[in-house]
């Protein structure tokens, strides 16, 4: 009898997550350019595109020496650890990256024009979880859960979609909660999926030190990668916001979707 790989297996389903998270996102840019404003998909597409961008700089490789460290550890209760080890530090970089939001509200108002101060501030607290992203993707290459990494995909695009259609029943759909909708998608699945990992606390700082150590060279060389590929790709958007005075954007329903879909799949998986 013919018995499929456990590498096939693992291919397979990580490739139907990714084309259901795909077909997810395609109707959330039926949804977005349906019934919004075209005034609030501008303002949408800006906010998430400045989340996006400006949340890769703060990650600094330690996800991918992270995962590098994880893939090394010999057994399960050093996994453990050294996942906890990473989920603090990632919690510290997350706290970071809300803060800055916040704190960068008002100077990217004044830059850009685009009235979304208080969207940047009324979102950071969910912002906050945008990091773990990244860190969950890297973890899970680590450790090679492909069906977590799979579900974590699917959970995340599924919750964000859901999240939309609820907002257009109730007759809510603004740039503030669409925006809402997408980080509440990353903040369910991303908790969700650590709590699956189960981390341990206990005696961390080991790992914490090796993870430095390894983001000093294959971490950050691949962070470089990483920001490199994103200015190359993704500098557009900030340009537009920058050049159109207008809330109003460039951008269509399948472009907006497109920054959302990036996100989730093209940009943090890379690497």
């Amino acid at each position: 009898t013919f018995r499929l790989g456990e590498t096939t297996r693992q291919t397979g389903m990580l490739f139907s997550a990714q084309t259901a998270s795909m077909f997810a996102g395609f109707a959330a840019s039926i949804i977005l350019g349906r019934w919004m404003d075209p005034g609030e998909m501008g303002r949408f597409a800006f906010c998430l595109s400045i989340i996006v961008v400006t949340s890769l700089f703060f990650e600094l490789g330690i996800s991918s020496a992270g995962a590098r460290v994880l893939a090394l550890t010999g057994d399960r209760a050093s996994e453990r650890q050294a996942l906890g080890a990473l989920v603090l530090m990632t919690i510290a970089i997350c706290l970071t990256f809300s803060l800055f939001l916040v704190a960068a509200a008002k100077p990217i108002d004044l830059i850009f024009d685009k009235d979304v101060r208080w969207l940047f501030i009324s979102t950071a607290a969910l912002a906050f979880f945008q990091p773990l992203q990244l860190f969950i993707e890297q973890v899970c290459q680590g450790l090679n859960q492909i069906r977590t990494l799979s579900v974590f995909q699917l959970t995340m695009s599924g919750c964000n979609l859901l999240g939309l259609i609820l907002l257009v029943a109730t007759h809510r759909l603004t740039a503030g909660t669409a925006l809402g909708a997408y980080l509440a998608g990353i903040a369910v699945s991303s908790v969700w999926t650590i709590i699956r990992m189960q981390p341990s606390f206990r005696n961390v700082s080991r790992y914490v030190k090796q993870t430095l150590h390894e983001t000093r060279g294959y971490g950050f060389n691949l962070y470089i990668a990483r920001i490199s590929g994103m200015a190359s790709s993704r500098s557009d958007q900030l340009a537009i916001g920058y050049f159109l005075s207008g809330t109003a954007s460039l951008l269509g329903p399948q472009q907006a979707g497109g920054i959302a879909w990036w996100a989730h799949i093209g940009g943090f998986g890379a690497g």
